[in-house]
Formats: structure tokens, sequence, C-alpha cells
């Protein structure tokens, strides 16, 4: 019982680990990496349409500004190597 206890606790204390991690590493690099160019920003945004239940002109409104958007946004932000 005791030792399944320090073994949750290790468990709980690697996970929080994981998560702070993630919110000042993985996402900040994360973003970058998938809108690299224009067209592939365009290619994420397409597919996302394409997936989503939007009509004709929702569709093409997010995948032109959402392209242009995330692509400005990813521009000034550190690339993984």
């Amino acid at each position: 019982m005791v030792q399944a206890r320090s073994t949750q606790a290790a468990g709980s204390r690697r996970g929080l680990a994981l998560g702070r991690w993630v919110d000042t590493r993985f996402v900040h690099v994360l973003t970058p990496n998938i809108y690299r160019t224009p067209s592939e920003a365009f290619q994420t945004f397409d597919y996302i349409s394409k997936v989503g239940n939007f009509g004709f002109f929702d569709r093409e409104l997010a995948r032109w500004s959402g392209a242009v958007i995330m692509v400005r946004h990813a521009a000034p932000l550190p690339r993984l190597a």
C-alpha cells in the first residue's frame, strides 16, 4: 500500500513535469513546424475545412484566413532544428 502511493506520487510528479514541458517548450516549437510555408498552412486548413461541417462560404473563409493567420503567427517563433 505504501509503495503504491509512492509510485503514484512519482507518476504524478512526472506527469506534472511533462505538462510543464509541453506548456513551455513543445507548444512553442510545434506551430512553426506545422505551418512552415504558406502551402503547408493551406493544406492543413484545407483538411480541417473538409473534415468539419462547414458551408461553402465558411469553408473558404476558414481555409484562406486560417492559413494566412497561422503563417504570420508562426514566422517569429523559433523552428525546431
